[in-house]
């Protein structure tokens, strides 16, 4: 019998504070101050509205960035520095835990970037065993978000597993929430945000 094992990205295999999403977006942008703009209002709402506001972002965003985005997205994923921005014991536990089951990852990132960034993790330390790369599915020729992977809809991609493992994830107060309680042990990964957060789980990666 298979074993899975969730992993969200940003936060949990990156280091804290490094998001994807939003080194991306912010760089190549073609609206430098709209998209400050926007994200100043999504920072005001966030804490009420918490799928809502994020979408709303996220849509506003891919309405400003460049047509050719795969392109700009494969230059930016050549440019970084695993050593700089991801967590070595992440990797460690992608490790194990890819040699006794299926490892599975959910993030709200664009899930086109999160493949890139995922399979450039795979090649440079020889990871197997991952079943999918989910993230937010967007039609790029009509800048349209076909799927929002935030909060509730981080499981969706596990419709037909029965059982999750463990789980690993950075933000227990919103958007890992359902991706941490969905396992047999859901760890949250500490941070300077969540560190009072109460859990009989809890690990401090490096």
């Amino acid at each position: 019998m298979n074993k899975f094992f969730l992993y969200d990205i940003d936060g949990t295999i990156t280091k804290e504070n490094i998001d994807l999403w939003y080194l991306f977006s912010s760089s190549y942008n073609l609206n430098k101050e709209k998209f400050n703009k926007d994200l100043l209002n999504y920072k005001l709402n966030k804490e009420k509205e918490p799928f809502n506001s994020s979408k709303l972002m996220m849509q506003k965003t891919i309405e400003i960035l460049p047509s050719n985005i795969q392109y700009y997205m494969n230059e930016f994923i050549n440019n970084i520095d695993l050593n700089d921005i991801v967590r070595m014991d992440a990797i460690k536990s992608l490790k194990e835990n890819s040699n006794n089951g299926k490892v599975i990852f959910s993030t709200t990132n664009y899930e086109d970037l999160a493949n890139l960034f995922i399979n450039k993790i795979l090649d440079k330390y020889n990871l197997k065993n991952i079943l999918s790369v989910n993230g937010t599915v967007i039609d790029w020729k009509i800048n349209k978000i076909l799927h929002f992977n935030c909060g509730p809809l981080k499981v969706k991609c596990l419709e037909g597993i029965d059982f999750i493992e463990e789980s690993y994830g950075d933000d227990p107060f919103y958007n890992d929430s359902y991706l941490l309680n969905i396992a047999k042990r859901g760890y949250i990964i500490t941070t300077d945000k969540n560190k009072k957060f109460k859990t009989n789980y809890r690990l401090n990666w490096k």
